[in-house]
């Protein structure tokens, strides 16, 4: 019997050979497209799987109230923090801490060698956070000062085998260090990544200020029992912190004064985490991706599914004689079910087989764009092959579910009678509203591509307020900061092509610190200021213009003690009329008052994804973590040859490292560009699909009028009339569609704009251009076959049966 199925099944198909190549060139590029999509999503959320307990380990945030700032979300806590809660948090089974570092020159012998992702972090770190140690010591491991762990790959790189690397010694600043363990590389889809772990012990040795409860600088996890409501923890914890004030002597301090801390799941903070500050998140994600993407994948395979409908409705009439031809000879009702299932099976099966080929293709293009090494791998994905299953077997019956419930009932006398004409009629308001579905789906895809490109654009070409072209970024990672880079700075200068070079904890100016500031003579006012470290010549190098004052200057003499630059955001924060020589109390380390002496403009220090927030800016020479450099665009090639050379002549043992400013500043919308790129070839396959359906639809509709356009023409009909009749019923669906797209794609965009502080404005133009594109393409897909029929021969028309 299925044999008989099967034949049956293929000679329909190829009976129709046109709208069959059609419907699985439809349902292939969808089903592929489907297919990349859930790959990249399986990724996605596969993120911190290395975490034995995910679902109960956490992350800690804080909730601060910062004055100029507004309540702001941090992921960093005090290193003191940790003590407080192992003694007094119920349902607590463990801890652990982790504090990146930014020094990473060592000497191993009497050589400087640079080493990766080095970080602090507890002893608790591999049984609590994951990992696996492959050689050395598995006990006790970071509870001495000089413990010291290696991953494989840098073992591998520093030593030439992880065995090798074994109870070596790395110095440091006259500290030692023994290489106790090696462990195996942290997967790439972590949200922390660490090629090189050393002790906490030494850290408090090295930095008293870490065990300032106030100081928040590092990151710390929690793993709680099984069951216990991770909602409650802020309660908890605030009584704990009220508790720990009365018995340092705080009384005066009240509940509200008190920064409130909340806990966020391992398993949401690469997807959830946009609204956190100061954290160290490694490739950070982005929910509202995701979710735009499942909707695009969804989105596509259902284009596929109606065009298959479509057509199977817009062929009704034949295929109603033909149910009444099986039905005469005795077909049974069950059977023509079965029939009909089983053509939209082996429909299925053949586009989710060629699919996969198509994805193999595909994949490669698609990783390069998203920056992913995805693959397809049906032996040991067993999700992947669920993916399949469930997408052979839900196109199978909602593609097969109206011609095998809806053709399977007519009466086959009325059928061969000639009287199949009403049973168009009665599959008209399904396929128009299968039209308008399809339309308003690909209308929604147009206007968002839309909307992504211009933000993409906007946020690639807007004004930062400081002029970042052919400037270089050369970090600077040695302890001995100040002494190389004025060595590295003076041999550069030398040469004419370098026009400036200027030091800075950060291209941008800014550190990744926030400090509270007092104003001298102001008992209430502080500010919560973004700290910048700079040298004198950091402000013209960028080119960040003055409002008022002057730039720090060497030749007062007194300008790295006691002088300080801020920006307009926070001198219109403080309602400063006229700030110069207004004072703030000594910063940190200071001994005396700090004096403005300059304002600057607000400029974007940080991504367009930020306000830009009340700075301030200091000299400070032990901060200097990277060289900018501005270079004669003329000479660029030569100029970067020459710095290089002067690197390796002063720095011989360690690599050189370079990023433009600009390619540094646009790098923090790769997210954003990476769906720009890919949503709108998804957009453009998903038009592609609805052209395929709606030629298929309107060339089968249009076959069933051939007789009435040739009377029409026999009866003076003109070929721009007939045009137009065949073409209007789409086009009012279309129409229809695009309207109803319009809310749904500006809540999507409205949705994902909304993570960017500065953003452009979804106005009228954007929905003009979605409806006029959409209308374009239907009329000029219906138009083509429309105007052929209109051309046609009426006699040859008034014969044809």
């Amino acid at each position: 019997m299925f044999q008989s199925f099967f034949k049956t099944s293929i000679r329909s198909l190829l009976r129709h050979k046109g709208y069959t190549i059609i419907n699985i060139l439809g349902l292939t590029s969808g089903v592929a497209a489907f297919l990349i999509i859930c790959l990249y999503i399986q990724w996605e959320r596969s993120y911190d799987n290395i975490v034995p307990d995910r679902e109960n380990t956490y992350r800690l945030v804080q909730v601060q109230q910062a004055e100029g700032v507004g309540e702001q979300h941090v992921a960093v806590t005090s290193y003191a923090l940790a003590p407080l809660l192992e003694n007094s948090l119920p349902g607590l089974i463990d801890i652990c801490r982790i504090l990146p570092m930014w020094d990473r020159f060592y000497v191993i012998g009497d050589q400087q060698y640079e080493i990766s992702n080095p970080c602090y972090a507890d002893p608790s770190l591999f049984t609590m956070m994951g990992g696996e140690i492959l050689y050395g010591e598995s006990e006790s491991i970071l509870n001495d000062p000089s413990d010291l762990l290696l991953s494989e790959s840098e073992a591998t790189s520093l030593f030439g085998s992880p065995e090798e690397a074994l109870n070596k010694l790395v110095e440091k600043g006259g500290d030692s260090y023994v290489v106790k363990a090696v462990f195996k590389d942290i997967p790439p889809n972590t949200h922390f990544e660490m090629d090189a772990i050393f002790s906490f012990q030494k850290a408090d040795n090295l930095y008293p200020w870490l065990n300032s409860i106030t100081n928040n600088t590092l990151t710390t996890y929690i793993q709680m029992e099984p069951g216990t409501d991770p909602e409650a923890f802020g309660d908890v914890y605030m009584q704990l912190a009220i508790t720990y004030l009365e018995e340092a002597g705080r009384t005066d301090i009240e509940r509200d004064d008190i920064n409130r801390m909340y806990l966020q799941s391992v398993a949401d903070i690469h997807l959830r985490s946009t609204h956190l500050k100061f954290q160290n998140n490694h490739n950070p994600g982005n929910y509202k991706i995701v979710f735009v993407f499942i909707l695009v994948a969804g989105f596509i395979i259902l284009i596929a599914c109606i065009n298959f409908i479509n057509i199977t409705i817009a062929q009704s009439v034949k295929k109603a004689r033909e149910v009444g031809v099986r039905k005469t000879l005795g077909a049974s009702r069950k059977s023509l079910i079965a029939q009909f299932f089983g053509e939209a099976f082996f429909l299925s099966l053949i586009s989710v087989i060629l699919a996969v080929a198509l994805v193999e293709l595909f994949l490669p293009g698609f990783n390069r764009i998203m920056n992913l090494d995805l693959y397809v791998d049906i032996v040991h994905n067993p999700l992947f092959n669920r993916y399949l299953l469930l997408i052979i077997i839900g196109i199978s019956i909602i593609a097969g579910l109206y011609p095998a419930l809806f053709l399977s009932r007519f009466d086959p006398v009325q059928t061969l009678k000639g009287s199949s004409e009403q049973i168009v009629g009665s599959g008209n308001i399904l396929q128009k509203i299968l039209v308008i579905t399809q339309f308003t789906v690909s209308v929604v895809l147009i206007l968002s591509v839309m909307i992504v490109k211009s933000q993409t654009h906007y946020v690639m070409t807007k004004d930062l307020g400081m002029n970042m072209d052919y400037v270089i970024r050369v970090p600077m990672k040695s302890h001995n900061n100040k002494l190389d880079v004025d060595l590295f700075k003076n041999a550069i200068l030398k040469n004419p092509d370098i026009l400036a070079a200027a030091s800075a904890s950060n291209i941008n100016g800014v550190s990744g610190t926030q400090s509270t500031v007092h104003v001298v003579d102001s008992s209430s006012t502080e500010v919560q200021t973004r700290m910048g470290y700079i040298d004198y010549g950091f402000f013209k190098l960028m080119e960040i213009p003055l409002v008022t004052g002057r730039y720090f200057d060497e030749s007062y003499g007194t300008d790295d003690a006691e002088a300080v630059i801020i920006n307009r955001a926070m001198m219109e924060y403080l309602e400063w009329d006229n700030p110069l020589g207004k004072q703030f109390e000594p910063f940190y380390r200071d001994s005396v008052n700090r004096r403005v002496v300059g304002v600057i403009e607000d400029y974007n220090y940080y991504s367009l994804h930020w306000n830009i927030e009340p700075a301030a800016w200091r000299i400070n020479d032990e901060s200097y973590n990277m060289l900018g450099i501005r270079v004669q665009p003329e000479t660029m090639e030569s100029s970067l040859a020459f710095i290089e050379d002067q690197w390796d002549e002063l720095f011989p043992k360690a690599n050189f490292e370079y990023e433009f400013a600009t390619d540094a500043a646009r790098n923090q919308y790769d997210d954003l560009k990476r769906t720009d790129q890919v949503f709108g070839w998804f957009s453009i396959l998903s038009i592609v699909i609805s052209i395929l359906g709606l030629w298929g639809v309107s060339s089968l509709n249009i076959d069933r009028r051939v007789k009435e356009i040739g009377v029409r023409k026999v009866l003076g009909g003109s070929v721009n009339q007939i045009m137009f009749l065949l073409q209007k019923d789409f086009l009012k669906l279309v129409a229809l569609a695009a309207f109803i797209a319009m809310p749904i794609g500006w809540y999507l965009m409205h949705n994902l704009l909304s993570q960017f502080a500065f953003r452009i404005k979804i106005n009228v133009w954007y929905f003009l251009g979605a409806i006029i594109t959409a209308l374009i393409v239907a009329s000029l897909t219906i138009g083509v076959k429309a105007f052929r029929a209109a051309q046609s021969n009426p006699v040859e028309a008034l014969k044809y049966e």
